[in-house]
């Protein structure tokens, strides 16, 4: 008898989304990132419980799902803060006040350097 048995995968203390940013232990996601990582997976993507989904399309926290979408689905970054997302929800993240850098998020539109090049960014906003 032959057993098919999904990959098991184990919180590490990183961010899944691929942000650079500590989760904790036992954790997957930087609080909110699980929310910007599966909106990211679905505009590159699609499909298993969301750490699984990343994993089987190559993301996780060694290579982000947001800066791909970034890159390759449309997506753009705030000017001000580490948001990213579809220009609608950078329109609306700037319109709204959200952005919590001092200026209020900038130009919709503005792309910001990856994460990793920016000290103590995070990927959702």
């Amino acid at each position: 008898m032959t057993e098919t048995r999904e990959k098991r995968l184990v919180p590490t203390g990183d961010c899944f989304c691929g942000c650079g940013g500590e989760a904790g232990i036992g954790r997957w996601f930087v609080r909110g990132h699980d929310i910007t990582a599966a909106g990211a997976l679905r505009a590159v993507k699609g499909g298993l419980s969301l750490p699984q989904q990343l994993v089987e399309a190559g993301f996780g926290p060694e290579r982000s799902v947001v800066q791909e979408a970034v890159d390759q689905a449309g997506w753009v970054r705030c000017a001000g803060c580490a948001y990213a997302g579809t220009p609608a929800g950078l329109a609306a993240h700037t319109r709204t006040g959200s952005c919590a850098s001092p200026g209020g998020g900038g130009e919709a539109g503005a792309v910001m350097p990856e994460p990793a090049e920016t000290e103590g960014a995070g990927a959702a906003g």
